[in-house]
């Protein structure tokens, strides 16, 4: 398994704040155990809801743990996670 390091999470977060997102309805198609989650910057994690998808178990049950009252928590592949199409920003 492959996990983003947190310095470049933490880069894309701000990219993303930069061009103007303050919170919605965020996916993690590949959640791993929460990086991307975990350096969600406080403002967009109090405004948002979290949808996170892993496919391995071992990491979707840490990701459940760590982040599982906060976020809904798929395990299984993406693309036979049943999401509503157009819903998340």
């Amino acid at each position: 398994a492959h996990y983003t390091p947190l310095p470049i999470t933490k880069v894309v977060w701000e990219i993303v704040e930069r061009f103007g997102f303050t919170g919605g309805r965020v996916i993690e198609p590949t959640a791993g155990t929460g990086y991307f989650l975990g350096s969600m910057p406080t403002g967009i994690a109090q405004r948002s809801t979290v949808t996170a998808v892993e496919l391995d178990t071992v990491s979707a049950r840490i990701l459940k743990a760590l982040y599982g009252a906060r976020s809904a928590v798929i395990g299984g592949a993406i693309e036979k996670a049943n999401l509503p199409e157009e819903y998340f920003d």
